[in-house]
């Protein structure tokens, strides 16, 4: 009767980790389709702006528009929201990744009001 009970008990475990498992999988894909959404095209021209009105196109391209020494075509595809933000206005610790005179231009970056470096980000994210 204990073995019996205890097979039970085994199996019905086994079943809840597999439904755990199975949720935090559901969960993570969730996420990275809510992270993948397109933004609203208001929110993407907002961008747009963000983007010429800090003159981007000194230093990146777009559809061979500004300077082709550091193209944006495709950046949405190949950049989460969180490294868009930390490409544009990098953290401190990032210094060794940039030239020293383009981090220091980013770090003008910072001072963007977060509403407009979210558009920025939403506008380079359309760009697949």
């Amino acid at each position: 009767m204990r073995e019996h009970l205890a097979r039970i008990v085994a199996a019905l475990s086994a079943v809840l980790i597999l439904l755990v498992v199975l949720a935090f999988g559901w969960i993570q894909n969730r996420r990275a389709d809510l992270a993948q959404s397109p933004a609203a095209p208001e929110r993407v021209l907002a961008g747009r702006q963000v983007y010429e009105s800090q003159g981007c196109g000194i230093c990146h391209t777009i559809a061979g528009e500004g300077d082709s020494q550091y193209p944006l075509d495709g950046i949405g595809a190949r950049m989460t929201p969180e490294q868009l933000r930390l490409n544009i206005a990098p953290s401190d610790d990032m210094k060794h990744g940039f030239p020293e005179a383009v981090f220091e231009i980013k770090l003008g970056y910072r001072a963007l009001p977060q509403q407009e470096l979210d558009a920025l980000i939403d506008y380079l994210r359309s760009l697949r």
